[in-house]
């Protein structure tokens, strides 16, 4: 299952698509900005990465809001440079978290967030098929059963 989103994504990156470089260190920000925001996507190992570039692969997610959510993980690193001397991806849990606190109080930061937490949930809650929710993991903790018929995965999330 988790081969077939990852040959997917990369079917879809080389038909054009612009997704960020795995290594690239916004995208890393972003991911982990994600987590620090959604603590359950560590608890249930959520693959929020494959489901990510999931996301910014697919053609009805607006250019728009993936270029929002890179220009605000990139914003935050910046931000954490200048508060704290280091990259966010290097600060402790709790240093992140302060910093997290301090970023989203405007209204746009906080909007980021909140787009940012969406997707985050969606990857926590969406239908294993998409390969973030490995095994239900999260379903099981909130006892969902999943109804019939399961989705395919060119449905899309």
């Amino acid at each position: 299952m988790q081969r077939r989103v990852a040959l997917q994504v990369l079917l879809l990156s080389l038909a054009g698509s612009s997704l960020p470089a795995m290594k690239d260190r916004t995208w890393q920000t972003l991911l982990l900005a994600q987590k620090d925001l959604f603590p359950a996507i560590e608890r249930f190992h959520i693959d929020t990465d494959t489901y990510m570039r999931y996301i910014f692969s697919h053609p009805k997610i607006k250019k728009s809001t993936k270029r929002f959510m890179l220009q605000g993980a990139k914003e935050l690193g910046s931000v954490a440079v200048k508060k704290f001397g280091k990259n966010y991806l290097e600060l402790t849990s709790r240093q992140r978290n302060l910093l997290l606190r301090d970023f989203t109080k405007s209204g746009t930061k906080k909007r980021w967030a909140l787009v940012v937490m969406r997707y985050g949930v969606e990857a926590c809650f969406s239908d294993p098929v998409y390969g973030a929710n490995r095994d239900g993991a999260s379903w099981r903790w909130i006892g969902y059963t999943p109804g019939l018929p399961r989705p395919k995965v060119k449905d899309g999330p």
